[in-house]
């Protein structure tokens, strides 16, 4: 006779709308990670970036802790290796170089995961999917926590806030920034993240009234120590929830300090296990408890090589407390120019100096760091964490009973926060991937404050609050998702350059089709002229089958266009306005200038799209870069100003 087990059958019901919704996420995330082929590749399509630790699984199941790739002998016999002047084209980027052998200064637990594939199916682990895998480990165990949240905690909590919150955290913010760009910069933060999560969640359980507590701190702990090997700047979260379980076991009386002693250790003894074999990590390579590989590492910026040199060639530490003020303003408050083109926000590889691509602050003032746009504040990432300023009002006395055993884990988060914000604008390099080490935590204590006030406690004891958090969250929610598609987009540049030439394409082309609803200025900073080339692709070239798009000034007005050719003379360009081929010839292989016939067809005010097209010429494949500079493309105001133009340029 079958016998069915009813509850586990309800429980299993019950998990059904999470199942749905991390599949609904995980093809989301599929679809970032593999530039929409929904392909998987190996170490991702940056050949600079990609696969590192794969090589470092093979290194750990070949018994050694360098790569098995061998520096170049030209490489090795420069005077001095490390200045990015002298070993462009020579260096493997980014690793790190030391007495004839490379490292990776990046955290090791990713590299044993991959040699565990490795060892186990003898095929290599692609960080696409190592990358899809983490994000959806820290978006279950964001809703993990917040579920266990509002029932232990809150049980007349509204429902949607945990469903809104963890669905916005999983696309919104940083998250499909960080799957969009398959590489070992992202893979690091994203498998720390991963097990930072769950390590909160483990915590959260501990601090509950009952039987387990030590197992939920020890495997806390173990969690934490991975996320420390992945990266080890989150040794600052293991700070905060240390300093509560010891300021616990201070005002423990005699009957019960011994409890508190063990769960300090049972929390503590995974993270010193972790320190210990990281600093025999760093020995064994460097010679040095605290060398993690940075002073040694082949990067490619002038600018921070110059900025950090030490007199044996290598480079000074990778903080500075000096530089915390400014970089603060970045993080808290940063807010980059924002385009209506694609993509989107000033994007640079690395930029000393930036004196654009920011409407605040003033970055062109800042010394001694790097930033890479774009930079966007926290509190635009993910403006519902602004309410976790409000958590405090949740544990006061009067309206704390029941929360005994939420109010040390938020506390323990809160504390790991601020340490970490403040660990990170200590650092002289700047970029918005970063941002993934503050904004789970934030995010995560501005979701539990807003499902308190849901619930009625602190700002929801206000009436008239209740309505304004559904504002607050819906306004927020999706400021948080648009941020986060833009920025996944974006990211393609880096990973997937003919997706992203493809998602410009379409971009622009429906910004021009809203043309006639937008105001005059809203497409002229992508198209405007901004130096010597009109516009450009990063690598100051023309970007073929991409699309210009131009504001016409009055009826019958003439597009001018003056370039440079390094194709071969005769090779034919077409002028296509519109969707028409509006002048077509043969090139020469030098500066010229060309113009079309009045085109009397095109409406004043009207955006019109202009691209160039080239003629035989099959080795150029599709979103592949032409050789043209542009250095004007404008519309003339009539035949009078064109036949005076021709003059000019003969």
């Amino acid at each position: 006779m079958v016998t069915f087990n009813w509850p586990a059958r309800a429980r299993l019901w019950r998990l059904a709308p999470m199942a749905a919704a991390l599949t609904a996420v995980a093809l989301v995330y599929a679809w970032f990670a593999t530039g929409g082929t929904g392909h998987f590749g190996v170490g991702g399509p940056e050949p600079t970036a990609g696969a590192y630790y794969d090589l470092l699984g093979e290194a750990f199941l070949a018994g050694q802790l360098h790569l098995k790739v061998t520096p170049r002998p030209e490489l090795l016999a420069l005077p001095n290796p490390y200045d990015p002047s002298r070993n462009d084209g020579l260096r493997l980027h980014d690793a790190t170089l030391y007495r004839g052998r490379y490292y990776l200064y990046w955290g090791p637990v990713p590299g044993l995961i991959h040699a565990l594939w490795r060892l186990v199916t003898n095929s290599p682990l692609y960080d696409s999917i190592v990358g899809v895998g983490a994000a959806l480990v820290m978006s279950g165990s964001f809703w993990l926590i917040l579920r266990r949240v509002r029932q232990r905690y809150f049980p007349r909590g509204a429902s949607w806030v945990v469903w809104g919150s963890s669905l916005t955290f999983a696309a919104g913010g940083i998250m499909l920034y960080l799957v969009g760009r398959p590489a070992v910069y992202h893979e690091a933060l994203l498998m720390a993240a991963a097990f930072l999560v769950p390590a909160w969640y483990s915590l959260l359980l501990a601090w509950e009234p009952g039987a387990g507590r030590r197992r939920y701190l020890l495997l806390s702990g173990v969690l934490l120590g991975c996320a420390i090997g992945s990266r080890v700047t989150y040794l600052v979260y293991a700070v905060g929830p240390g300093l509560v379980l010891a300021w616990g076991l201070l005002r423990a009386g005699l009957g019960a300090r011994r409890a508190a002693l063990l769960d300090l250790v049972a929390f503590g003894a995974p993270l010193a296990v972790t320190g210990l074999l990281l600093v025999l990590y760093n020995v064994l390579r460097f010679g040095s408890p605290i060398e993690f590989g940075v002073s040694y590492v082949l990067q490619g910026s002038t600018s921070y090589y110059a900025m950090t040199r030490q007199p044996d060639g290598s480079m000074g530490s990778f903080f500075s407390p000096a530089v915390i003020g400014q970089n603060l303003m970045i993080y808290l408050f940063g807010l980059p120019d924002i385009h209506l083109v694609y993509p989107y926000f000033p994007v640079a590889w690395v930029t000393r100096y930036t004196g654009s691509g920011f409407t605040f602050p003033d970055v062109s003032q800042y010394r001694d760091i790097l930033v890479e746009p774009p930079v966007i504040s926290l509190f635009l990432l993910s403006p519902t964490s602004l309410l976790a300023l409000l958590l405090p009002m949740v544990f006061v006395p009067r309206r704390g009973f029941g929360l005994g055993g939420l109010r040390p884990w938020a506390t323990g988060i809160a504390l790991g926060a601020l340490f970490m914000l403040l660990l990170l604008s200590a650092s002289r390099g700047v970029t918005v991937r970063y941002t993934v080490d503050v904004l789970p935590a934030i995010t995560l204590l501005g979701a539990v404050a807003l499902l308190a006030g849901s619930a009625g406690r602190g700002v929801g004891t206000w009436a008239p609050t209740q309505s304004l958090l559904v504002l607050v969250a819906t306004v927020g929610w999706g400021m948080s998702l648009l941020f986060g598609l833009l920025l996944g987009f974006g990211v393609w540049l880096h990973s997937f350059p003919i997706q992203a030439a493809q998602v410009q394409s379409v971009s622009n082309e429906w910004v021009a089709r809203l043309g006639a609803t937008l105001r005059p200025g809203s497409v002229q900073t992508w198209t405007e002229p901004t130096g010597r080339t009109t516009w450009r692709g990063l690598d100051g070239r023309y970007l073929k089958d991409g699309t210009i798009y131009l504001r016409v000034p009055e009826p019958g007005t003439t597009l001018v266009l003056r370039f440079a050719s390094q194709l071969p003379a005769g090779t034919e360009l077409a002028i296509v306005v519109d969707g028409e081929t509006r002048m077509r010839g043969s090139m020469a292989a030098s500066q010229q200038v060309w113009w079309t016939p009045p085109l009397a067809d095109l409406e004043t005010g009207e955006i019109v799209p202009i691209r160039l097209q080239v003629f035989g010429q099959a080795t150029f494949p599709p979103g592949s870069h032409l050789p043209l500079v542009i250095s004007s493309l404008h519309f003339t105001r009539g035949p009078d100003e064109a036949a005076l133009y021709r003059r000019l340029v003969r």
